[in-house]
């Protein structure tokens, strides 16, 4: 099959979002399948079109010469718009186009693409990970566009997958089981976590990597965990992975670290690119996401869950969604109740004083290896596609 994702995410470099299609892209082409990416947003290589590890890039983002931004923005965006909508004319007519996964969330970009698509008669899936009212935007022009969403978009897909049963659940009632929903859930490429870990003495890290903004995975209460356990581990260390580049979440961070006067025994890393950050996270004794209960977390399944368990370092996480359905307390991970700094910190001190720590590790890295692998996942994407398309053949003949 031929496969064509329409994203506005940064790659190869990028997010959670962007290591996860990486690496079900992976899974496809090593199944057998071309992956093409289009990308609507400006990219950090300078080339129109890069190829890596099979997949061929696309960069279709196109500039305006308008001087005011707002205006700027707004026409670059439908000239970006327009460049895809051609750029997906001519590459079904070079080579036809088994499905066009979009993997953007706006209704501008949805609606010009899903209709032209339509009209070549390609079969056009869709990705959610999260529950669309959590990460809309508050504005009225992000309300109006859930709306549209809700309302007429996704009732256009011809699939859609998602992250977890409980958005499986709730696409499948929206849109009144018209449109199939399945699940294609957190992935990781173990291959990525191969690397030497190096001896460091004494001195043990504890390491999260992601978003430091807000309290989406909960850094606050993963700060002051640490603070409540940091006299007792001397040598201890937090390390705090991801950007700093907002001056908001910076002094914020900033502020909680030395509120709990720990400041010499926290790392802040900044920016790191993708393959930096596996070797921060091999050679970390604990990883840990102190993730709280609420909307977001139901409906989502932490992607970096996986890349830490693939490490096969110990692994403290919060009992939130659907990770009791994979994760067992002393088993293979350290679940913590969700909400509290003080339940957390039992949990970093439960595993950090654990007599057989690499028996831990190996049983969750097990999990990542079969469960959260890449390839698995990928076949589960590659039949959902075909299943489509079949059924589209099926009802033509």
């Amino acid at each position: 099959m031929r496969l064509l994702f329409i994203s506005t995410s940064q790659y190869p470099n990028g997010g959670a979002a962007t290591n996860r299609h990486l690496a079900y892209a992976k899974g496809l082409i090593e199944s057998g399948h071309q992956v093409d990416f289009f990308l609507l947003n400006e990219q950090q290589w300078e080339e129109k079109e890069l190829i890596e590890n099979g997949i061929r890039f696309h960069c279709l983002h196109i500039s305006s010469s308008f001087k005011y931004k707002k205006l700027k923005k707004v026409f670059s965006h439908f000239k970006t718009i327009d460049a895809a909508k051609k750029k997906l004319i001519a590459e079904e007519n070079r080579n036809h186009i088994d499905a066009v996964i979009l993997l953007s969330t706006s209704v501008s970009i949805l609606l010009p693409i899903i209709k032209q698509g339509k009209k070549l008669g390609l079969k056009i899936f869709h990705e959610r990970t999260e529950y669309p009212f959590v990460v809309a935007e508050k504005t009225i022009l992000g309300k109006a566009d859930l709306y549209l969403y809700l309302k007429y978009v996704i009732k256009k897909f011809d699939g859609i997958y998602v992250i977890n049963h409980a958005l499986q659940k709730y696409f499948t009632e929206k849109t009144k089981g018209k449109v199939p929903v399945t699940i294609v859930n957190m992935l990781v490429d173990p291959a990525r976590f191969t690397c030497e870990k190096k001896t460091s003495g004494n001195e043990k890290i504890i390491s999260y990597c992601g978003t430091l903004d807000g309290d989406k995975d909960g850094v606050p209460i993963l700060i002051e965990s640490f603070a409540l356990i940091a006299d007792e581990f001397p040598t201890l260390k937090l390390q705090l992975i991801g950007s700093l580049n907002n001056k908001i979440t910076n002094q914020n961070i900033q502020s909680q670290i030395e509120r709990w006067h720990i400041k010499n025994k926290v790392i802040t890393t900044g920016a790191i690119k993708r393959d930096e950050i596996a070797n921060l996270l091999c050679n970390s004794h604990i990883l840990a996401l102190a993730r709280p209960s609420n909307k977001q977390a139901e409906g989502g399944f932490p992607t970096k869950l996986g890349e830490y368990l693939a490490t096969g370092n110990l692994v403290v996480i919060t009992d939130v969604g659907e990770i009791g359905l994979f994760l067992k307390d002393g088993q293979n991970a350290f679940i913590a109740e969700p909400n509290s700094a003080e339940k957390f910190s039992q949990k970093l001190r439960e595993a950090l004083l654990n007599n057989n720590p690499q028996q831990i590790g190996n049983e969750g890295k097990k999990l990542a290896y079969n469960e959260f692998n890449y390839l698995t996942q990928a076949r589960i994407m590659e039949n959902f596609f075909k299943q489509i398309n079949n059924k589209f053949i099926k009802q033509i003949l």
